[in-house]
């Protein structure tokens, strides 16, 4: 197998490099021949890349230990299922999914579309061969992923997967992020190679269309997996921590929304060439910076590879690809200029506009406040941290204005907004939103708002209170949508409601997907909203004590251990009251994990304690606790509990996204049987040798859920450990401090401690970018601070002299949001200074494009034209043909 995989790499690359030569050619000199020839070369490329991938999984499902990788990755007690998802565990096997995935979607994407474009296509080959190239040369000569030890025999047994990485959601989000990342490639190598083709038509967009929406979904998806799996393993009782990979991760998904809003423009109207073609390139190389700010050192985190040695050959890429790109724009920018102009700014293609300035504002924001602290410290030699406080004061505004423009988009008309429209399109919207909004925030806030002790006199509810607004004003809007679609069927069709709607959909696929896309979105938009009104306690309690939070008490009452082959498991056994009345049982555990030696059956050195946490979920809000630790010498345990409203809709928004997705990505009925016809007889061949290319990586890599189910018959371990190649600092034995009980502080005091676990960071390298508030519950130094704010808070110490006292022991770094002094400034006045400056440009912009339309219009005398109109009534004469049709 090793011999095989690194063959098969070697020769990946060699055809990788052939393929770049041939589409150059065949695009250069509009021949078929190298355009084929590159096509087949590219396929070769993929069948390679598969190969190598199917060795190594080969070797994991054989324990072949001879592989250091596999050695450090499995190990012969785990499940099956582990041991196929320990392939993408660490940097080699994640790389080698990367390449593959961008191979199999790449040629994917080239047999689709070989009898079409065929200008576009050679240059497609070209482009896709070359970001595969520099994957393979990183995999070939830097950190291959055969290599063998250097010893006479094998080990007998490798060191296993990390713990925390023993959970289904762990076989799930990391492919489907590095699937995001990697598949992007396709629309990238679709718009570098059109523009070398100098085709602008909108040929390319058609052409990728579905890829972007399948590498969007998986990005989607994979955040917001990424999220429940803190949620439910990490303790700290939330899913976002604005963690520095975190925000790698979701800086693409930024850049590739607003790129699938702009498409929409230029397909409609010819507009937002250059934009396309910025945000296409865009994409794809924030993934590559992303890889490379996880792999180089840069940031600290729990799931860096700290000690990578393939950073600088990622930021080689990265430049590389970067020059390529603006080489290519800058060259074709005269001929990217649009066919048409923008009439006004009140209207859809405006609205669109200033979307795509919000979804790169957010961007740059979470992107800068990640990187400054290293500018900083590369500039001064002073070390500085930015912390999710920072992230928040931002991104909420920005947040809630996106959720504007969302409504905005989907309401105002195409090319110019009359009164009319405006009356038309906004009454019923906003009439209801003002009679639902204030009864149902002031319901909730008399209701289960004072249980929980909510502020209503602060910031962050009365941002809560406009997203509440708005959302109901989203929902509202899209409802009216599909209400007034489905009475237009119905009266053309003569039909029921069901049928109707049904046939809205299957029809209008594009547009009711995008708008079950904008639902989903709307309500993860809702579980935000239950940040801002949670309630949470630390309580240290004997059995038979309780500890109120909310209108919730807690009673501990007993305790479960249970030597397990490879743990010891501790149980707590809780009693749920609400109002004084038994609603349910908790029982979150700890497990302690040991190494055993194989060979001689001892135990090892213990390896890190975990918790298993326990969550009551429900529409309204989940109740999470989590068991920290246990003196049996006391026979008492330390908690974390929280009630946090509306978390459950962030997890069913993710679902209702995603089936929008699919909605759009659902192929057209005749559309299908008319080139499956077509291509039966003259294809099969091909078809089967995309068969073998697209089906033996799902069937490898796909596996693993069913082969999980299968054999895993344990609970998954959480929250101590973390990934092999991480630089971990954490100490989680049993020694971590616990809080004191929470009810020795007072409301008040309870209050300016969470406020200062806000501000303060942690000094835990295996929790490097969390503040107090998000770092591990278990952590012994975030515990050893949060103990020492809890005294200072009970002496009477005010909140600035907290903070001031962890500043001069620790220095800047030790808080979340940076003092305003110095080169501090900037880490707050550039995200303002750019997003004014992006204001300015798009006043700048639009002025010049409405004076443009302005001339075209007078030019041909014509008035001001509302495609709205044109577009309803090409919908109702396309719903008559329908209707004539079916009765003919």
């Amino acid at each position: 197998m090793p011999l095989l995989g690194t063959s098969a790499l070697v020769v990946a690359f060699a055809a990788a490099l052939f393929t770049v030569v041939l589409g150059a050619m065949g695009g250069h000199l509009q021949s078929r021949r190298y355009a084929e020839l590159s096509r087949l070369s590219l396929l070769v490329t993929t069948g390679c890349i598969v190969m190598a991938s199917g060795a190594l999984m080969y070797a994991f499902v054989s324990h072949d230990f001879s592989l250091r990788y596999v050695a450090g990755r499995s190990d012969l007690r785990m499940p099956i299922g582990y041991v196929l998802a320990s392939f993408w565990g660490g940097q080699e096997g994640s790389l080698l999914f990367w390449v593959t995935m961008s191979a199999t979607f790449g040629a994917g994407a080239a047999w689709v579309n070989r009898d079409r474009i065929p200008q576009i296509m050679p240059w497609y080959h070209a482009v896709l061969a070359a970001a595969l190239a520099g994957l393979l040369f990183i995999l070939v000569f830097i950190t291959p992923p055969f290599t063998t030890f250097y010893v006479v025999d094998a080990p007998l047994d490798g060191e296993g997967l990390n713990p925390l990485l023993q959970n289904p959601l762990m076989t799930i989000h990391p492919p489907m992020l590095l699937g995001g990342f990697a598949t992007f490639v396709v629309p990238y190598a679709f718009g570098m190679a059109a523009l070398l083709a100098r085709d602008l038509s909108a040929d390319w967009l058609r052409a990728t269309r579905k890829w972007v929406l399948v590498s969007w979904m998986m990005l989607s998806v994979g955040n917001i997996l990424g999220g429940m799996w803190a949620y439910r393993e990490l303790g700290w009782g939330g899913y976002w921590a604005w963690d520095p990979v975190e925000n790698a991760a979701l800086v693409p998904w930024f850049a590739a929304s607003a790129y699938l809003h702009s498409v929409i423009i230029q397909e409609q109207r010819g507009m937002f060439r250059r934009w396309n073609a910025i945000l296409v390139a865009l994409t794809f190389l924030l993934t590559i910076l992303g890889t490379w700010m996880t792999r180089s050192g840069l940031i600290e985190s729990v799931h860096t590879f700290a000690e990578s040695d393939i950073g600088d050959y990622f930021l080689a890429l990265l430049l590389i690809m970067i020059a390529f790109s603006a080489y290519v724009i800058s060259s074709r920018w005269k001929m990217l200029e649009s066919d048409h102009q923008l009439d006004s700014t009140v209207s859809r293609e405006g609205a669109f506009l200033l979307n795509n300035w919000m979804f790169i504002g957010i961007g740059f924001v979470v992107l800068w406040g990640t990187l400054f602290p290293k500018f900083k410290e590369m500039v001064t030699g002073d070390a500085v941290a930015i912390g999710p406080a920072w992230f928040d004061r931002y991104t909420a505004p920005l947040g809630i204005a996106l959720l504007a423009l969302m409504a905005l988009g989907t309401l105002l008309p195409w090319r110019r907004t009359t009164l009319a429209s405006l009356r038309r399109n906004f009454t019923w919207p906003t009439a209801i939103s003002a009679l639902i909004v204030p009864s149902t925030a002031m319901l909730y806030v008399s209701t289960r708002g004072q249980a929980l002790g909510v502020d209503v006199f602060t910031t962050g509810f009365a941002l809560a209170l406009l997203c509440w607004a708005l959302i109901v004003f989203n929902v509202i809007t899209l409802g009216i949508e599909f209400m007034r679609g489905t009475r237009a069927k119905m009266r053309s069709a003569d039909t029921d409601a069901l049928s109707a709607f049904s046939s809205l959909l299957s029809k209008h696929r594009r547009r009711y997907g995008g708008y079950t896309v904008h639902l989903g979105i709307v309500m993860i938009f809702l579980a935000f909203i239950g940040n801002v009104v949670k309630a949470d306690v630390d309580a240290t309690l004997r059995m038979g004590e309780s500890v109120a939070f909310g209108d919730y008490e807690a009673r501990f009452d007993s305790i479960e251990e249970i030597d397990a082959i490879d743990k010891f498991e501790t149980h707590a056994n809780i009693t749920l009251f609400r109002n004084g009345v038994e609603v349910g049982s908790l029982h979150p555990s700890r497990y302690d994990f040991n190494d055993y030696a194989m060979l001689a059956g001892e135990r090892g050195d213990p390896m890190k304690v975990t918790s298993e946490i326990y969550i009551r979920s429900t529409p309204l809000e989940d109740v999470y606790v989590a068991f920290l630790h246990y003196d049996a010498q006391e026979n008492a345990a330390a908690f974390k509990l929280v009630v946090l409203p509306f978390t459950w809709w962030f997890w069913f928004g993710g679902v209702v996204l995603v089936a929008g997705t699919l909605i759009c990505l659902w192929p057209d009925e005749d559309r299908v049987k008319q080139q499956y016809w077509r291509h039966r007889a003259l294809r099969r061949l091909e078809v089967a040798g995309l068969a073998a290319v697209i089906i033996v990586p799902i069937i490898v890599f796909g596996g693993s859920m069913n082969a999980w189910a299968s054999e895993a018959s344990e609970p998954a371990p959480i929250e101590a450990a973390h990934d092999h190649d991480a630089h971990d600092g954490h100490d989680h034995g049993d020694e971590a401090a616990t809080s004191p009980v929470a009810g020795q502080l007072s409301a008040e005091q309870q209050r300016i401690a969470y406020q200062a676990f806000d501000m303060v960071m942690t000094t835990c390298t295996g929790c490097a970018g969390k503040s107090l508030a998000k770092a591990s519950p278990s952590c012994f130094a975030s515990n050893e601070d949060r103990t020492r704010i809890r005294e200072m808070v009970g002496a009477g110490v005010p909140l600035d002299g907290i903070l001031q006292t962890f500043v001069d022991e620790r220095g800047e770094e030790a808080l979340a949001v940076p003092p305003n002094h110095g080169v501090n400034r900037l880490a707050w006045f550039l995200p303002l200074a750019a997003m004014g400056g992006g204001i300015f440009m798009i006043q700048r912009w639009i002025r010049r494009w409405t004076q443009k339309g302005a001339e075209a219009l007078a030019r041909d005398g014509s008035g001001a034209v509302s495609l709205d109109d044109e577009r309803d009534r090409a919908f109702f004469e396309q719903l008559d043909d329908e209707l004539a049709a079916r009765n003919g």
